[in-house]
């Protein structure tokens, strides 16, 4: 009898979709739950959450140049993040996207622009918000040769960006939008000093330890 990963593996070949994207889910199950398969071999969870999965892959979209590239309104939740070299953005969502979330705990966003990328200009980030609202909690984002993460549109609210480890980026953060949070963050060891916005547009920004670069900065 096959596992669920191989049948799921199975099914995303039929499917068009890479198999490595299994990788971004939990190790619980793809269905969160654990209870994936019962002792008579049912698969009808994993089909049910593969059909989830499926639609969200196919609405946020996996890019060439970026890792995840959201362009509707879709919810995006992923624990444990692992995007890297990217030759634009690691993760991108459009400016088109105005009733996205996008919901990011744990793990890394690194090394946006490793091997190709106008990195003195758009890309190269780690992480790049036009559209929509946020929540970055406890990820490392780190030697992102562009920005780590930005958001170059004001049109971007109420995101919150907490508990993260900023470092070694070209930038670490450079910031629009409003009634936004940035707290409890280290940042550190970046090329150029961060750009937190204005605290005029209703934002806290507070409680980070800003290093080097980004002395003074928060």
């Amino acid at each position: 009898m096959l596992s669920v990963k191989q049948y799921l593996v199975y099914i995303f070949e039929i499917l068009g979709i890479p198999s490595n994207v299994l990788d971004v889910v939990s190790a619980r199950g793809v269905g969160g739950s654990g209870q994936n398969e019962d002792s008579s071999g049912n698969f009808s969870d994993a089909v049910n959450a593969l059909v989830q999965f499926r639609s969200k892959v196919r609405k946020a979209g996996i890019d060439g140049s970026k890792l995840l590239a959201l362009y509707d309104n879709s919810y995006v939740d992923v624990s444990g993040v692992w995007c890297a070299s990217s030759i634009r953005d690691n993760i991108w969502v459009s400016a088109e996207s105005n009733g996205a979330i996008l919901s990011l705990t744990g793990g890394t966003i690194f090394n946006g622009g490793a091997t190709d990328g106008d990195c003195g200009g758009s890309e190269c980030n780690g992480i790049t918000v036009n559209g929509g609202t946020f929540s970055l909690v406890g990820v490392h984002i780190r030697n992102n040769r562009g920005r780590g993460i930005w958001i170059p549109n004001g049109n971007v609210k109420r995101y919150v960006i907490s508990g993260c480890k900023i470092y070694s980026n070209g930038q670490g953060l450079n910031l629009q939008g409003e009634s936004f949070v940035v707290s409890g963050n280290v940042i550190s060891d970046n090329g150029e000093r961060s750009n937190f916005g204005s605290s005029s547009a209703g934002s806290v920004v507070a409680t980070n330890v800003c290093l080097d670069a980004d002395a003074g900065a928060c």
